[in-house]
């Protein structure tokens, strides 16, 4: 989730809460450990509501998850133990624009994988070590100005 949620960043978690839209960081289970992932698609079908998440800096989005395995959501961060909380990209229309970029940014990985077998061989070595970085890259830039501005914020309500 870097660079919003930088490593030593404390979470306010609403537990048992639920999703109500794309953009919000939850908390799930995959596998043996529990991660924190923005929503990006929520799919709806005759068994169930099943939520799609990624990693901001993941170049590929997690299996659909079952909106009941959700473990709460993120509803602040703060950068310290004694820092000011800031919801700057949990929510709201920074959130959902994040979460429109990753995953554009997952869904375009996925199609470049799935393309790299039918490129020439050199092409398809280019392919498959570019699909990585280039998917991180193009989500950190978008973050970037977010993780900033709630650095910001956060410092500016320390001061005030």
């Amino acid at each position: 989730m870097r660079p919003l949620i930088a490593p030593g960043t404390w979470m306010l978690v609403d537990f048992g809460a639920r999703p109500s839209g794309n953009g919000e960081i939850v908390l799930l289970g995959l596998g043996d450990v529990i991660v924190a992932h923005r929503v990006v698609a929520t799919v709806r079908d005759a068994t169930g509501t099943f939520v799609v998440t990624k990693g901001d800096a993941e170049p590929y989005c997690d299996a659909p998850a079952s909106a009941e395995d959700v473990i709460g959501v993120v509803r602040a961060l703060r950068r310290a133990p004694g820092g000011r909380a800031t919801t700057l990209g949990c929510a709201g229309p920074s959130a959902r624009m994040i979460a429109h970029i990753s995953g554009w940014s997952g869904r375009s990985a996925r199609r470049a994988r799935r393309l790299a077998p039918s490129l020439p061989v050199r092409l398809r070595r280019l392919a498959r070590t570019a699909v990585l970085p280039l998917g991180r890259t193009a989500t950190r830039l978008a973050t970037a100005p977010l993780a900033s501005a709630a650095r910001v914020q956060t410092a500016v309500k320390e001061r005030g």
